[in-house]
């Protein structure tokens, strides 16, 4: 079997360090977009080096990560996809982040933006004492304003494409 985690949006490998297993997964670690790239591009290029069809992979996914792991499903065989923190369908995207799609607001979301807000937003996503609001600050200040804009944009237009079939998914909160 082959374990795979994948982060959230704006996070690293970190935010697994938490997590006990009986293997050790392969941390996914986000790559530049491509100008105007649509996210089933985004994530052939993430994942182009696993195997197309082994039944033993499962995917460990937190918040964008499990979505992303969900469009990796579509296009290749995966046995089993453990969505930490994350959604299932459409119907599951907060209605914020529809708003933002619509007045094209993902436009304004930077590094800076989240950083300074982090204090007051991080107590809605679990960061409630400083250590972790500081490490969300250091995993965060890893990725460019490009990225972050281009994968918020991908996840408030996801469409989810189905499956392979065989696929089970787990949903942890």
């Amino acid at each position: 079997m082959k374990v795979y985690a994948i982060p959230g949006l704006g996070y690293d490998c970190r935010i697994f360090s938490g997590l006990t297993l009986d293997v050790m997964p392969e941390f996914i670690n986000w790559i530049p977009h491509l100008p105007d790239e649509k996210f089933k591009d985004y994530t052939r290029r993430l994942f182009h080096h696993l195997p197309q069809d082994d039944d033993g992979i499962v995917l460990i996914g937190h918040s964008f990560g499990g979505v992303t792991a969900q469009e990796i499903a579509s296009m290749k065989r995966i046995k089993k996809i453990i969505l930490i923190s994350s959604i299932k369908s459409r119907d599951e995207i907060p209605t914020s982040f529809k708003i933002l799609h619509r007045l094209r607001l993902y436009k304004l979301f930077t590094k800076q933006l989240s950083t300074r807000s982090v204090r007051f937003l991080g107590k809605y996503h679990g960061m409630k004492d400083p250590s972790t609001i500081e490490l969300f600050k250091s995993m965060l200040s890893k990725h460019s304003n490009h990225d972050l804009q281009s994968a918020l944009r991908m996840l408030c237009t996801w469409e989810p494409t189905p499956m392979k079939n065989g696929t089970s998914i787990f949903q942890l909160h």
